[in-house]
């Protein structure tokens, strides 16, 4: 499986694939959804997890132009804000789940064998 990490906090993206690479899982990572869009290796990702809040291009911008482009594979926001409108908005842009980082870590296996 390959995994997109999309995150401006480094030690996030290190977090995260450090976690996914020691279940076996590929990753690339990525400071914003720019970076993400850009890529070559876009139509090859299983999975995106996506930061809601970063500079350059945030989350939802990304989400929304990755639903546009036909991106059919799942995307899973993450966010460090429990605010009930944006939840609201990534899941009407297209996100198959919405989740706190601070709930991320214990559950990212169930989470993406989902």
């Amino acid at each position: 499986m390959l995994i997109a990490i999309v995150d401006d906090d480094s030690r996030m993206r290190m977090l995260l694939e450090t976690e996914a690479s020691d279940e076996g899982w590929q990753c690339l990572c990525y400071a914003n959804g720019h970076e993400l869009l850009a890529s070559d290796k876009l139509l090859q990702f299983d999975l995106v997890l996506l930061d809601l809040i970063m500079p350059v291009m945030d989350g939802l911008t990304c989400l929304r132009q990755l639903r546009s482009q036909g991106f059919n594979q799942r995307v899973i926001v993450l966010t460090a804000l429990c605010d009930p409108l944006q939840k609201q908005q990534a899941l009407e842009a297209g996100a198959d789940q919405y989740v706190l980082k601070t709930n991320l870590l214990s559950g990212l296996r169930a989470l993406i064998h989902h």
